[in-house]
């Protein structure tokens, strides 16, 4: 028996239960008249069973297919989301990249002079630096030139 076949069992015992309570037999030529008898009896309760059975397996069928087809579509869904955010995190680690290489430019394009007074290395009184080279990035254009660096310290 399939799985159907005992749903469609269990509507029809519900069916005559109902029947039972109203006191209604349906008729069926395979009667024979015992007080035995159900109250769905012979080749109607064969008709009725295949039938709701039939209906069974249509409608529940045709959910089953309607869902896989959902189903598939979801997963073709998150398929192409997980590939956009893929995208999105490469893009992003790209910019990172770029931003890395753009800060690292700029600190080779430009310096930082330290001095520090309490370092027992440097003359408290004036400090003189020699000149030194730089490159100074306007733009595109970058300019060379020298420069004299002069620090005074009280």
């Amino acid at each position: 028996m399939t799985e159907f076949e005992y749903m469609a069992i269990d509507i029809l015992d519900r069916f005559e239960d109902l029947l039972e309570k109203y006191d209604i037999t349906i008729p069926d030529g395979d009667r024979q008249g015992d007080e035995g008898e159900a109250r769905i009896y012979g080749m109607t309760y064969g008709e009725l069973m295949q039938d709701i059975t039939d209906i069974l397996d249509e409608k529940l069928t045709k959910k089953m297919r309607m869902l896989e087809e959902t189903q598939a579509e979801q997963e073709k869904e998150a398929k192409s989301l997980r590939q956009w955010a893929t995208e999105i995190q490469e893009r992003e680690q790209a910019v990172a990249v770029k931003e890395e290489e753009l800060s690292s430019n700029k600190k080779e394009n430009s310096f930082d002079y330290l001095f520090d007074p309490i370092n027992e290395n440097h003359d408290k009184k004036r400090q003189s630096v020699p000149e030194i080279d730089f490159h100074v990035n306007f733009g595109n254009p970058i300019r060379e030139g020298k420069i004299l660096l002069d620090f005074n310290c009280k």
